[in-house]
Order: structure tokens, then sequence, then C-alpha cells
């Protein structure tokens, strides 16, 4: 048995570098596995697609309203450990947007969390399809083009837009910001760095199937390389992209992070968060991100940020 286990085993890991391609460029649905979200009655949020010609973007938009059309007060957002009670303001036509575009694998639902936090400071806040939801697979390139002119349709309001961008998203959001005439402003969280090093090691960090730790390193890092070669690209590096944005940004890292590591020497508009996973800093604003991008806000959106206090004593 062990003479033909080992062939068949050979066999698998030669074709490593297509099946993680396959499964590195796999299209996510918009609302993923999210059933009971898709018939709900209350108007939490609201999906769409905006179609140009033969494309069509998902937008997910997210007013935060009742079944019966009453602004929701407010919502207790739980993260880490510690509760925050969130006040809901009364929308304003004038209202600042905020883009909001998740990273790798993720569907529109992923970024609710934060923009439940911009909603509460008066962001009127639209999920755009991020890396993994086009196919073919391109970074999100595509559909950032297609948000560029989503954008341009809408109508024009005093305050620039705000982008917020969550790990790969950071490289869809930099194109979206070189394609629209409007003026923004760019939030970077936990932008991705190299490509092929981030997925190498992905599978010591974040939650994987056991049988990813048997995928040589050669081959996920071939397999990345050959997924940017197909967008036209001879690599892809998030954080190179993000200090091509022509918008001011401000980019929040952590120290324990090698998806998207921390400069060594973090300029004006960068911070270092200590301690904080990935997933963390993706899955919602724990009150560290909130403090570190309040000054950033503040500057470009004139905001009166008032804090309420954790109902726990543990800081995030």
């Amino acid at each position: 048995m062990l003479r033909a286990l080992i062939p068949a085993l050979l066999l698998l890991l030669s074709g490593c570098t297509a099946l993680v391609e396959q499964h590195l460029s796999k299209p996510v649905p918009v609302l993923g596995d999210y059933i009971e979200f898709k018939s709900s009655t209350d108007s939490f949020f609201r999906v769409e697609q905006w179609c140009q010609e033969t494309q069509c973007l998902p937008l997910l938009h997210w007013p935060m309203l009742l079944s019966d059309g009453e602004r929701l007060p407010q919502i207790t957002m739980s993260l880490n450990g510690a509760s925050q009670i969130l006040s809901m303001p009364e929308p304003r036509a004038d209202a600042p947007k905020a883009l909001l575009i998740g990273g790798h694998s993720t569907d529109l639902m992923a970024s609710g969390f934060y923009a439940m936090w911009l909603t509460s400071l008066g962001f009127d806040c639209t999920a755009l399809a991020g890396p993994s939801q086009s196919d073919p697979f391109d970074f999100g390139l595509t559909n950032a083009r297609l948000a560029a002119q989503w954008l341009a349709s809408q109508p024009a309001t005093e305050q620039p837009t705000l982008v917020v961008s969550i790990s790969m998203g950071v490289i869809p959001a930099v194109e979206l910001i070189r394609h629209s005439d409007r003026p923004t402003r760019l939030l970077a969280i936990a932008p991705m760095g190299d490509f092929a090093t981030a997925t190498a090691s992905s599978v010591g960090y974040v939650p994987v199937p056991w049988y990813a730790h048997l995928v040589p390193t050669a081959s996920l890092r071939e397999a990345a390389q050959n997924l940017a070669e197909q967008s036209g690209h001879s690599g892809i590096n998030g954080q190179t992209w993000l200090h091509r944005s022509p918008a001011p940004y401000f980019a929040l890292y952590s120290d324990r992070d090698p998806l998207a590591p921390a400069p060594a020497e973090p300029a004006s508009n960068e911070r270092v968060l200590s301690g904080l996973h990935h997933l963390e800093l993706a899955l919602g604003p724990l009150i560290k991100v909130q403090r570190a991008a309040e000054p950033f806000l503040k500057q470009h959106f004139g905001l009166d940020i008032a804090h309420e206090p954790p109902s726990a004593s543990a800081s995030p």
C-alpha cells in the first residue's frame, strides 16, 4: 500500500500549483452564505447591481433602517471583548460617502462592522465588490474601474469621498481612486504586502484546512505569481499600489502581521498598532483602530467625534 501511496502523493503535489491557483481565484458570492440575510425584511442593508453596457457592479448599501423605514437609533457593536453603543444619526443629503472594499475571499457583508462605525460618524456607506467578486480573478481591478464610473454617476457632495480598503482591497481601492475624478481620501486597513509572500505566509498564520500544510511553499508562491501575471502584472504588492495613490491616505498596520508587514519607520500618515492579528484588523474597527484613524477623519471631513465608553474594561 505504501508503494501505491507515494506515487499518488507525488501526483497530487505535482498539481499543487494549479489547485492553489484555482482556490485563490475562486469567486465569492456577493452575500456569501448569509442565507438568513437574503430574505430579511429589515433594511440594514440594500443590495443592487449597477450595470454599464455588458458589465455589472454589485453594491451593498448600509442605510441602517428598520423594516418600517425608521432610522435605527443605535447599534451595540461588540468586538474582541469590548462593546460600544453606536448612535445612528439621521441621514443627510449632503453626507460624505464612504466606499468600503474588503479583502481576498470576503463578500460584501464582511465590511459590516466598519460600515456601522462610519455610519455612526455621519457617512453614507456602500460596500463595493472586492478582489474575490470578479470572474476571472484580476485582484478586483475591473470592478474598481467600473466603480469609478458608478461614483461619477452619483450626486456630488461638498465633502470628499472616503475609500476604506481592507488587506488586498487596497489594490482595487487605489485603482478606483486613479480612475475617479472625485476628490477622495483613503483609509487603508492592514494593506497587503507582496502577494506571493502573503500567500506563502497565510498557511501558518490564518485558519486553513489541514491539507493546506502539505502544499510546498514553492507551489504557493508559484501560484500567486501566475495569477499576478494573468492579471497583466509581473508582481502584485498592495503596499506598492498604496504608495501610488494620488489621494491623501492613512494606513494602519499591526506589528504581528506577516500578510501586511508594517514599515520599519512609519511615516506621519502611517500607524503601527501592537499585538493585533491580521484578521482582527480586517473584521472590524476595534477601539484601537478607531482612535488611530480619528485624527485623519477629523482633518479631512471636519468630524466632531464623541466617544461612548466601552462596556468592558478590556481594551481591544
